[in-house]
C-alpha cells in the first residue's frame, strides 16, 4: 500500500513538471505620471491651463491629473526625468488595467518610447498615448 502511494506521489510530481504552472494574468500594471490632484474639476482646469494634453480621472471625490502613461518601469523613469526637466512635479501612480486592446497599444508605444531620444518624439508619443487611453477607457 505504501509503495502504491509513493509511486502515485512520484508520478504526479513527474506529470506536473511537464506543464508550465505559472498563472497567466489578464491584468496588467501601468504606471501613470501624476502631476496633481484636486478637489474639483474647475480647480484642476485652472491649475493646468499651461498643459496641452493630460488625463483626468475622478476617484473618491478627488480629481487626478496625469501627463503620461507607460507599462514599463524603465520608461517611467525616462518620462519622469523628461517631465521634471520641463518643470513638473511628478508622482508615480500604479493602476491595474483589464483592457487588452489598450495594453496592446501601450506595448507598441513603450517599444517606441524606449528608443526615443529626442524630447519632441517623447512628447508626441505621450500625447498620442494619452488620447488612445481616453478613447479606450471611455468607449
Amino acid at each position: 500500500m505504501i509503495a502504491c502511494i509513493s509511486l502515485g506521489v512520484w508520478m504526479s510530481k513527474f506529470m506536473f513538471k511537464q506543464y508550465d504552472t505559472k498563472a497567466v494574468s489578464k491584468f496588467n500594471t501601468i504606471y501613470l505620471l501624476e502631476i496633481g490632484n484636486y478637489n474639483s474639476n474647475k480647480e484642476m482646469e485652472k491649475a493646468l491651463t499651461n498643459v496641452d494634453t493630460y488625463l483626468m480621472e475622478k476617484e473618491n471625490d478627488k480629481y487626478f491629473a496625469y501627463i503620461a502613461v507607460t507599462g514599463l518601469e524603465k520608461n517611467y523613469d525616462k518620462l519622469k526625468d523628461y517631465y521634471v526637466k520641463k518643470g513638473f512635479k511628478v508622482e508615480k501612480r500604479e493602476k491595474i488595467l483589464k483592457s487588452d486592446k489598450f495594453i496592446d497599444t501601450l506595448n507598441k508605444y513603450d517599444l517606441l518610447l524606449e528608443k526615443a531620444i529626442e524630447d519632441t518624439t517623447i512628447d508626441k508619443l505621450e500625447k498620442e498615448l494619452i488620447q488612445k487611453y481616453k478613447d479606450a477607457c471611455d468607449g
